[in-house]
Formats: C-alpha cells, sequence, structure tokens
C-alpha cells in the first residue's frame, strides 16, 4: 500500500501522514513515513522555485519512493507526492518544454498511489517556519494547482480532507478509508 497526502503548504500534510503511518503501525503493518524532500532541497523554493529544484524533488521523492518498495515496507505514506512540485511550477507560470516532460513523468508516477489524500486549506495566517512562504496569495495559487490537476485525475483513489479534520478528532473516517 502507498498513500500520497498532497496540498499545499502548511495544511497538515505532515501530521496526517504521521497519523496514518501510526495507526499502521498499530495494526502490525511495516510502516514507514517518507518525510517532505523539498526541505533538504539544495536549489531556491516556494516564490523563487525553478525546473532545477523540481527536478531535484520529484526524482528524490521516487528515488526514496523505490528505496522503500525495495525493501518490502508493506504501508507506505508519502508527505507529498512527486506531483506537488509541478503545482508549485505552474503556479509561477512555468511552461517550457523541459517543464512539459517533467510533468507527464509525476503525473503518471501519480499512478502508483493507492490512495491520494488532498488537504484542503482553512486559509488560516502561516507560521513562519524558515522554509515555507509565509504568502497567503502564493499558497492559494498553488491550491488552485492542486483542484486543477485533481480535477483531472480517477476519484476512485483521491480523498479531500479539511485542515481542521486532520489536527481535530475526525480522524476515524479518514483512517478507515486508508486501511480498505
Amino acid at each position: 500500500m502507498k498513500i500520497a497526502v498532497i496540498g499545499t503548504h502548511g495544511v497538515g500534510k505532515t501530521t496526517l501522514a504521521y497519523q496514518i503511518a501510526s495507526e499502521a503501525k498499530k495494526r502490525g503493518k511495516n510502516a514507514i513515513v517518507i518525510n517532505e524532500v523539498a526541505r533538504r532541497c539544495p536549489f531556491q523554493l516556494n516564490e523563487k522555485f525553478d525546473i532545477d529544484g523540481a527536478h531535484w524533488i520529484v526524482t528524490s521523492q521516487i528515488n526514496r519512493e523505490l528505496d522503500a518498495k525495495a525493501q518490502k515496507t508493506e504501508f507506505v505514506v508519502c508527505d507529498r507526492s512527486a506531483y506537488d512540485p509541478i503545482c508549485y511550477l505552474e503556479a509561477l507560470g512555468y511552461g517550457s518544454a523541459d517543464f512539459r516532460q517533467l510533468e507527464c513523468f509525476a503525473n503518471e508516477w501519480m499512478r502508483t498511489y493507492d490512495h491520494i489524500f488532498y488537504s484542503i486549506p482553512s486559509w488560516q495566517k502561516l507560521i513562519d517556519d524558515g522554509v515555507r512562504s509565509t504568502d497567503i496569495d502564493f499558497q492559494k495559487l498553488v491550491d488552485d494547482q492542486f483542484l486543477y490537476f485533481l480535477s483531472m485525475f480517477p476519484e476512485n483513489n483521491v480523498h479531500r480532507i479539511h485542515d481542521y479534520a486532520i489536527f481535530g478528532n475526525n480522524l476515524e473516517e479518514i483512517l478507515s478509508v486508508a486501511f480498505k
């Protein structure tokens, strides 16, 4: 089982990823979380993000997922997906041929996830953690790209969750979907 938790920054993806993995372990599964690789990216992020950073993040994400598969991990929970950097570049207006090739590659990789959990923002003030942008307008531009992407993706494995549910006591429904 491989799950991706996607969405713009500051919407509870990491929290949800760890909650799902924790529940998998309680159920006796060999589970891991593949942490967001962007935090280790040597290239600019957020409003200065570019194609080099996207290539680095996409390939790093996929390599970590393949490592988990090679180790025969039963339950892989990804804090972001290979497609997330594409949404950030789209928000910034990229459209080069190189970008389109990377977009197609990342789009195909999305088919490898059994479930995709999209965290719907509640548009609260973003906390400055030294990495993520605190510009809510930029966050909204990125989220628009996730919504556009999801409109073209098969709905049978996409689950939309409000970020307040991730931090609240409404996890039972979320977890029941992950463990069907």
